[in-house]
């Protein structure tokens, strides 16, 4: 509480071109549910004018790291405790300065994830999973979140005509999260219009189960992408 008022107070109001790094951003499993990240984006959507960057690399931390430093702003770094999936970034490819995506095209995709961080590499699976039955899933990775503005933009300008679905996994909470707050941006516009969209993010604590990663006890594993698309979107009613 002292340090969301140190945020709000010190640096937000006066505009102070300050740098947050914030490190176990996400689930942070070896930590336990006292150290878990997942708030972060949350309660920092409530606080204007400043930047929040969730890089999905070591390179893409140091790019977020020296863009903020040369900021006028206040800037928010957010990155996971552990490695880098180095399997997972292999698969991507930089559309913009802060977006990258799989090489599925866009234009003869069936559905699309959006997502950010380290879970990336969930989304992949699911992809690889679907493109096995037949089924194309394009995988988008934003790598800044606020001014949510800008995602929003580009997320929009990316969409193909077609009403394809869009899951969006979010490693944190869905009250008031990236996903809740980019969608509230983006549903009336034209492109939005007539479109299935789902937001796949967590809705309570998250404590570890014997035997289950938390992924899958948070329904954000790969299994859960998978059933949302099969099921939720596709299968016929």
């Amino acid at each position: 509480q002292r340090s969301y008022d140190n945020i709000i107070h010190d640096i937000a109001l006066q505009g102070l071109p300050v740098t947050v790094a914030i490190d176990r951003a996400g689930l942070a499993s070896a930590d336990g549910p006292t150290h878990h990240g997942i708030f972060d984006v949350s309660f920092l959507s409530a606080i204007p004018g400043i930047d929040l960057w969730a890089p999905a690399s070591f390179e893409s931390l140091e790019r977020a790291l020296e863009r903020s430093v040369a900021s006028d702003k206040p800037s928010f770094i957010l990155y996971p405790s552990g490695e880098e999936d180095k399997c997972a970034l292999a698969r991507l490819n930089r559309r913009s300065d802060a977006i990258l995506e799989n090489e599925t095209s866009i234009e003869d995709c069936d559905s699309i994830i959006v997502t950010y961080g380290r879970i990336c590499a969930q989304a992949l699976k699911a992809s690889d999973a679907l493109a096995k039955e037949g089924h194309r899933c394009k995988v988008i990775v934003l790598e800044r979140l606020m001014p949510y503005s800008l995602p929003a933009k580009e997320l929009l300008d990316m969409l193909p005509d077609k009403k394809i679905p869009i899951v969006f996994l979010e490693e944190g909470m869905k009250c008031s999260g990236a996903a809740m707050n980019i969608y509230e941006l983006i549903r009336e516009d034209e492109r939005m219009l007539g479109r299935k969209y789902r937001i796949a993010a967590i809705e309570g604590f998250a404590f570890s189960e014997k035997g289950r990663s938390l992924y899958k006890s948070c329904s954000l594993d790969s299994e859960s992408l998978i059933y949302i698309i099969k099921e939720e979107f596709f299968a016929k009613k």
